[in-house]
């Protein structure tokens, strides 16, 4: 549900914003920054960990409360920086780990800004979000009326029932202003451990622009959590564990049923450095999805088998799905140099010896590394990341459901209509490569991408003509800097997208096939108080 409110508010909360970063510069008042994770400061943060184990403690299972500069008095009150995104988007939607806006085509904003309080062990951040979205017209194909589910116009028509994802090809035909809790959450640390609620974006894992099973793609998931407070040390090594239930919630463009706008989510993650070792790092997530709203079951859901949602036995377990995942990193300390690797399965085995005829059935991977160099006062970066969700080869002989996609719960792995994991939606692949020079002022950079739009859909016979593939390709700039006490960032992408929604036309001519593709600007801007003195 989407609550829409005057375009003012967005207005009062930059002004909020502005005041509280004015008078931080006047009176020197602790006024401290909130990296959400997939931010330029969280990006930032991270270059500046890679190779040292010891400062990334939280590199795999990341939060803005955990990664939020709290001090050690017993009564402490901050403001958070401001931070106002501005996105254009000229043709289609297009937008990767921004959160809870919707990047559609035309203007969007995001504005984030709010307080962090302590008192004790109680740690509360009220960081509240606004966003805007001018949600201006382009093409899509409609969900078909004449199906006996009632689905929304704007439900996605690529995967229709038994199946489902609450993807919608667009948020409706209006404009759209939220305001939403943001990045807000309320922690009780405890010896050992910290409990707490949140509404906050969360990113398990090494990833750097795609996360398998949870990442900041859409807005944060309404949950209470368990979690380590800092690693734990062992004979074995450092040990930091997570667990959450949560509340997941439809979008109002997927179906016209009531009923079932909550679902619930559990999950839990452990990451492991063993001692002695030399930066490397190794993981472990499991997330289960229930259609029913929340109960006692999704507190064991993380731990309990969910069957095969997209075999002969899918509903034989119940309404529920999952995802598992593995991952490893590898940062030498003191090298600059950092390597991930992330596997998931989508599919649980029916047997250790399904399992071994068919260990990649239903997986999806994602595999980078980043090198870093400091040249001449400057950081001198270059990195690279390829992700792949495609249907693994095992269709040949099973079925193999659609990643992100379910039978079992329509709604999927969502979060009001976005996903909760990698960012390129379901069925798809990417690469990425980029550079960036980094000075403690300014940064210039450039990057590359290719990105294969669900391609599980060609498998199908929902595309009954030419299957051609829905690529793009991708090239950008990033030109950020610090002046007068804010800190700037411009990141323009232009991308051409080749058959796009899988169309295609016969040339009256020559009767050959075409595809038809589409070009599409992005300009991203987003402005945030710098560091000075007064803050970290």
């Amino acid at each position: 549900m989407m609550w829409r409110h005057p375009p003012r508010l967005g207005v009062r909360l930059v002004l909020v914003g502005v005041i509280a970063s004015t008078v931080g510069h006047a009176q020197d008042l602790r006024l401290e920054a909130l990296p959400r994770p997939g931010s330029e400061r969280d990006e930032l943060q991270r270059l500046t960990m890679s190779g040292d184990s010891s400062a990334g403690r939280y590199l795999m299972l990341r939060a803005p409360s955990r990664r939020f500069p709290w001090t050690a008095k017993r009564l402490g009150f901050n403001t958070i920086a401001p931070e106002v995104l501005f996105g254009s988007n000229s043709s289609l939607p297009y937008g990767f780990n921004d959160g809870a806006v919707w990047q559609g085509r035309g203007t969007n904003v995001r504005v984030m800004t709010g307080v962090a309080l302590a008192y004790g062990p109680l740690r509360v951040i009220i960081a509240p979000e606004y966003l805007s979205s001018q949600n201006s017209p382009f093409q899509t194909i409609a969900y078909a009326q004449n199906r006996t589910e009632r689905r929304s116009v704007w439900a996605n028509p690529f995967h229709p029932a038994p199946e489902g994802i609450d993807l919608p090809s667009r948020f409706g035909d209006q404009p759209i202003q939220t305001f939403v809790a943001g990045q807000s959450s309320a922690v009780l640390t405890l010896p050992f451990v910290e409990l707490g609620v949140a509404t906050e974006n969360n990113w398990w894992g090494p990833g750097l622009q795609n996360a398998l099973l949870w990442s900041s793609q859409g807005s944060g998931v309404p949950s209470a959590f368990l979690r380590t407070r800092t690693p734990i040390q062992t004979r074995l090594g450092a040990w930091d564990a997570w667990y959450t239930v949560g509340d997941l919630r439809e979008s109002d463009f997927f179906d016209r049923d009531s009923t079932n706008d909550h679902r619930t989510l559990g999950a839990f993650a452990v990451s492991w450095r063993p001692r002695g070792t030399t930066g490397v790092e190794f993981g472990l997530a499991r997330m289960v999805i229930l259609a029913d709203k929340l109960s006692g079951d999704a507190f064991q859901a993380p731990f309990t088998r969910v069957g095969r949602p997209n075999g002969p036995d899918s509903l034989a377990h119940g309404m529920q799905d999952q995802i598992t995942s593995l991952w490893a990193r590898w940062a030498p300390p003191g090298s600059g140099f950092d390597a991930w690797v992330e596997w998931a399965r989508f599919e649980e085995p029916a047997s250790l010896r399904d399992l071994l005829e068919s260990p990649g059935h239903s997986q999806g991977y994602t595999v980078g590394l980043q090198w870093a160099r400091l040249v001449r006062a400057a950081t001198a970066r270059l990195y690279a990341e390829a992700t792949y969700l495609e249907p693994s080869p095992s269709l040949r002989l099973r079925p193999v459901g659609t990643t992100y996609v379910s039978r079992s719960v329509p709604q999927a792995f969502t979060i009001r209509g976005q996903l909760l994991g990698a960012g390129i939606g379901p069925g798809s692949s990417s690469q990425w490569i980029g550079f960036d020079w980094v000075r403690p002022a300014w940064r210039a950079g450039t990057y590359a991408a290719r990105i294969r739009w669900d391609n599980a859909v060609v498998f199908t016979p929902i595309i009954p003509h030419t299957k051609y593939e829905d690529v793009s390709l991708i090239n950008g700039v990033r030109v950020g800097g610090e002046r007068w006490g804010w800190r700037l960032l411009l990141d323009w992408a232009h991308m051409v997208r080749l058959n796009y929604l899988f169309q295609s036309y016969n040339t009256p001519l020559d009767g050959r096939t075409k595809g038809i593709d589409l070009v599409n600007d992005a300009l991203t801007i987003t402005l945030s108080t710098a560091l000075h003195r007064g803050t970290r």
